[in-house]
Parts: structure tokens; C-alpha cells; sequence
């Protein structure tokens, strides 16, 4: 029996073979329920399920409500969805908090000095309104002697931040993915060419769509989907390990970014120190991939900073 046909079965028989008709609230919402948590668990790798699951979205009553709390967008039709009006999406950016909800949420809390609007507002954009990034924030700012200094400093390698995001985000990554987060991780944005120069390999491109789509605190930027760049605190504490474990790497890999902007025409972003371009440890092609790219831009082809990574 497919998967759309045992999922169909299980509705029909809760809404008593009417499926379109009036259906028992509490026996559908008893399937729906457990249909959909053992899709959770199965999203990946279970077909029938998929499968199951897309025969009720295309088939649903209209009294039907289906809520999907999901990390990643769920292999459905959300396109045909969201063009028919029957979609409504949550994003990460419409659960960001606000200046005025950060500072409701540091009031309830016992023991944290008071920050000013203009430390609240600080905050706010460190975090970029992620609640969770706010409340390991909050911790630490417990017993701070100086809170404006602490959220002035406040960054990714805060011990708080830094083990959450550790345990939970990085060390949960497969060896090659955190190789190329921790080798792209020393610009602001990037697209998929920068993250090739960087790493040396190729699929950089598909590798950032695959985070964006994920949440993997990574973002595009602009309207497009040309460039990309990590959360703030995400970004900050890569660099951190990278320091830590590679450093080395450091020096080597903003001469690639150095060179990869300059092969562009394009002034190199603050995040990549102006003596990289300097600093002749590397004997890497860029010299050359440079002048051979200005000629051409002369000629008139130039890419343009509008879809390339923005200096700031």
C-alpha cells in the first residue's frame, strides 16, 4: 500500500469517508497529529511518507488547518501553495525580536542591570533578535561590573554563546561542511565563487544554498540569491576556531580573499586586512587572475559590485 493511499485511508476514516463532507474534529486532528510527527522524524529519508503528506496537502478540506514547524522547508509544493494563497510562512525574521521585545524580555529577569535604549538597541542588532542568542546574552550579563561595556563587546566567542553554538550547531556538522564554514568564514558576504576561491574546491554555491534553506545561520543578502553571509554571532565564533585550531590558515586565507576582490576590481572588505594583500607567503595564481580580470573589465565586461559580496 503507497504511502498517499495508507495517509488518505487513515483521513477518510476520520472524517468517516466524507472527506470533503464536515470530518470529526478530535479523529481528524488524532491523524494529522501523528502523521506529521512521525513525518518529523522521517522527513528525510521516508517517501511514503512525503508522499502521504503531499496527498492531504492537495486533497485537504477546507476546514483543514496543517501547522509544519520544520528547520528546513519541507519537500512540498510550497510554490503552487504560496501562488493559490493557501500558504502562510513564519520565518526566522518574523520571530526575530524587536528593540521593545528585547527590552521587555531583559525586564523580567532577576538580578540584570539595567542597559540603556542605546545598549538595547546594541544588542538587539548583535543578536540579530535570535531569542536564543538574547537569553544566553542575558546570563551573561548577570554580575557584569560594566554592562555597557559587556554589549559593546559582546560577540560570538562569549563563553555562553560560544558553547551553545559549539555544541549544537558546529560540532553537529559533518567534517566537509565545517571545513567550509570555517575557511569562508573570514569575509562578511560571500557568494559561490568567493567560496571556492577559499576553500580550493567547487560547489560552493549549491553548499550556501543548501545552509540558507537549512537555517543554518546563514542568510542571503539583497533581494537575490547571489550572496550570502552568516549570522553575526555564528560568523564571529567561527572565526574563533578558526584562530584557535588552524592559525596558520589565517594569513593564507585572506590573501585568497584579497586576491579573489582584486581579480574583480574591488576593494577588499574590512573583514580581510588591508596588509594581506601585501604579504607574499602565498604563491597562489591571484597576481595574475587579477591583471587578466582588469583587462577585461576595461573591456567592458565587468561583473559589478552590485552582485558580488558589498564592501561595507
Amino acid at each position: 500500500m503507497t504511502g498517499a493511499c495508507s495517509f488518505g485511508i487513515r483521513v477518510a476514516r476520520a472524517t468517516g469517508g466524507r472527506f470533503y463532507g464536515a470530518p470529526d474534529g478530535d479523529a481528524l486532528k488524532a491523524v494529522v497529529d501523528t502523521s506529521v510527527r512521525a513525518a518529523e522524524v522521517f522527513f528525510a529519508t521516508d517517501a511514503t511518507l512525503l508522499e502521504g503528506l503531499e496527498f492531504l496537502v492537495r486533497h485537504a478540506p477546507p476546514q483543514l488547518r496543517l501547522v509544519l514547524a520544520t528547520r528546513a522547508d519541507p519537500p512540498l509544493p510550497l510554490q503552487r501553495l504560496r501562488l493559490s494563497g493557501q500558504l502562510v510562512q513564519v520565518r526566522a525574521a518574523d520571530l526575530a525580536f524587536t528593540v521593545a521585545e528585547v527590552t521587555e524580555l531583559l525586564a523580567t529577569g532577576e538580578d540584570e542591570p539595567p542597559l540603556s535604549e542605546d545598549d538595547l538597541a546594541l544588542l538587539q542588532a548583535r543578536t540579530e533578535g535570535w531569542i536564543a542568542g538574547l537569553r544566553l546574552a542575558a546570563l551573561s550579563l548577570k554580575g557584569q561590573p560594566d554592562p555597557h561595556r559587556f554589549v559593546t563587546e559582546f560577540a560570538g566567542d562569549d563563553k555562553n554563546v560560544a558553547d551553545y553554538l559549539t555544541r549544537e550547531v558546529l560540532d553537529q556538522q559533518p567534517e566537509e561542511l565545517r571545513g567550509f564554514l570555517l575557511r569562508t568564514c573570514i569575509v562578511d558576504e560571500l557568494n559561490g565563487n568567493l567560496a571556492d576561491a577559499l576553500t580550493g574546491g567547487h560547489g560552493g554555491e549549491s553548499m550556501l544554498a543548501r545552509l540558507e534553506q537549512a537555517n543554518g545561520f546563514v542568510t542571503t543578502v539583497g533581494s537575490g540569491r547571489s550572496a550570502y553571509r552568516y549570522h553575526h554571532l555564528f560568523a564571529e565564533l567561527l572565526r574563533y576556531e578558526l584562530r584557535r585550531e588552524a592559525p596558520t590558515q589565517v594569513g593564507r586565507l585572506h590573501r585568497r580573499a584579497s586576491g579573489w576582490y582584486a581579480a574583480r576590481g574591488l576593494p577588499a572588505p574590512s573583514s580581510v586586512p588591508r596588509r594581506a594583500a601585501l604579504q607574499r607567503g602565498d604563491r597562489s595564481p591571484a597576481p595574475r587572475a587579477a591583471a587578466t580580470s582588469a583587462r577585461r573589465d576595461r573591456a567592458g565586461r565587468r561583473w559589478g559590485p552590485a552582485r558580488c559580496c558589498r564592501a561595507p
